[in-house]
């Protein structure tokens, strides 16, 4: 199977986060505990590095905390990704919405994402994978899980794996995954953000907008430590 590819469009977004302001509150304050300026990430690579990085300060590699933090940063980034609108012609997704704010359980499937070529709506699955050289695998990633809960609860066709998308930060599928056409992985996400200062400006200040929800839902300040640049605007 080959990777997506093509060039990113050029304009900007302002878009607002949907994601759990508690999980983007917990990804901004994971990578500045860990010494990390996250405004200077101004590449996927360097995101995927420093993400990692972060998430053993909170636990060991593979440990419940440490999956946890990157698997929930790699989903705030992937939804804005596809929301951003900047790679609509890569990705061929848009109007991306978590499953969370659908009020739908997670098992499996992370969100849903409408097909700019097909119009019609596709689940979304998010597969964080520390190695870039790994590929997703069927039985070792749980890819069932996505494709039953895709079936079951947002009524795709047992055939309608194309309608299944995959974004990951693996190199590739395994050859058991054959039939998931419509995959987003690492080289894709590399060339399509590598030079996109807008991208990466935008990103973090969507997350730093929906960081300040946290605060707002009544959450301790002592848990979260703002930047002296953040500290003047939202003081």
């Amino acid at each position: 199977m080959e990777p997506l590819m093509a060039l990113p469009t050029s304009h900007d977004s302002s878009y607002n986060l949907q994601a759990d302001p508690l999980i983007v509150g917990t990804m901004i304050s994971g990578l500045h505990e860990a010494g990390i300026d996250y405004r200077e990430i101004k590449s996927f690579k360097e995101f995927h590095a420093n993400l990692k990085k972060a998430g053993k300060a909170l636990g060991k590699k593979n440990s419940k905390k440490y999956n946890q933090f990157v698997g929930d940063g790699f989903e705030v980034f992937g939804e804005y990704y596809i929301n951003s609108n900047m790679f609509t012609n890569t990705c061929r997704l848009e109007k991306f919405t978590p499953i969370t704010a659908l009020g739908i359980v997670d098992h499996g499937v992370d969100g849903v994402a409408f097909n700019t070529v097909t119009k019609k709506w596709a689940t979304i699955q998010f597969k964080f994978k520390g190695n870039p050289k790994d590929r997703v695998d069927n039985n070792d990633d749980h890819i069932s899980n996505f494709y039953r809960q895709s079936v079951k609860d947002f009524s795709l066709g047992v055939d309608d794996e194309d309608h299944m998308v995959i974004i990951t930060s693996a190199q590739d599928l395994s050859e058991n995954l054959n039939d998931y056409t419509h995959f987003i992985c690492w080289h894709d996400l590399i060339t399509t953000t590598v030079n996109m200062d807008n991208f990466w400006t935008s990103f973090w200040d969507a997350c730093e907008r929906r960081y300040m929800d946290t605060m707002s839902s009544r959450q301790s300040i002592s848990e979260f430590v703002l930047y002296p640049h953040q500290q003047l605007v939202y003081r």
